[in-house]
């Protein structure tokens, strides 16, 4: 049986004096470019000076059994924080794993394996309604609070972004997403974020950003890529 993303679709609105089309739209070729990155490539994310870059390794793994993307992200000191794998499949990209890693009250390195109850990470195919493509995965910390993330990713359109040097097409998602705390002591508490992300033709995600509802969400923008053995020479001039 062909694999296939399981997106969840909601009605579709009428927006009163817009022109809608609702031809499915391919939009692959704005994720990332899985057969340029089977050497690992290091995406350099920045908001501004005063804050610390988001570091995120991207290698493809092209193979008989799939084509994969795994990220890593790391923080100022090249300490690994999060790694993902996900899967190529006919409509769009599919989270497979999802690993956390921290260090725990007694100093011990700790890595949580998160349980995917949606891993819609990229649609392929996208049309001017208003589908809302669904994302949730949850784990539990160490002191035994149940942790849920639910994001919607909803598509808004085209747009355009600087970088190197030239202008690249782009298109835009918006993002509400919701996180669930569930603590055996503390009880529960959610907290309702929003945001949006943009994707560049042949490049991948060029900016993110999200806050709580209300709130100008702080965005990080694509500044920068390179190998990780220069991402390693930069860690070691600090």
């Amino acid at each position: 049986m062909t694999k296939r993303l399981a997106f969840g679709l909601f009605l579709s609105i009428f927006i009163l004096g817009a022109c809608r089309n609702d031809a499915p739209r391919d939009i692959r070729n704005y994720y990332f470019p899985l057969r340029q990155l089977t050497e690992g490539l290091v995406y350099e994310y920045r908001a501004d000076d005063s804050l610390t870059p988001a570091y995120w390794h991207y290698r493809s793994i092209l193979g008989k059994e799939g084509h994969f993307l795994t990220s890593t992200y790391y923080e100022q000191e090249l300490e690994p924080l999060q790694m993902t794998r996900e899967e190529m499949v006919s409509n769009g990209m599919l989270l497979r794993d999802l690993r956390l890693f921290a260090t725990d009250t007694a100093s011990l390195a700790r890595t949580t394996t998160v349980q995917i109850e949606h891993g819609n990470v990229f649609p392929f195919q996208v049309t001017d309604s208003l589908g809302v493509f669904l994302y949730k995965v949850s784990w539990t910390d160490e002191e035994g609070q149940q942790i849920t993330l639910t994001r919607n990713r909803r598509f808004l359109g085209d747009t355009s972004f600087h970088f190197e040097g030239r202008t690249w097409p782009g298109v835009v998602f918006s993002l509400i997403e919701s996180i669930e705390l569930d603590h055996p002591q503390q009880g529960y508490f959610e907290q309702q974020l929003q945001g949006r992300e943009g994707y560049a033709h042949e490049l991948g995600l060029f900016f993110y950003g999200k806050a709580p509802k209300g709130q100008a969400p702080i965005i990080f923008s694509l500044r920068d890529r390179y190998t990780m053995e220069e991402l390693e020479k930069k860690a070691n001039k600090r």
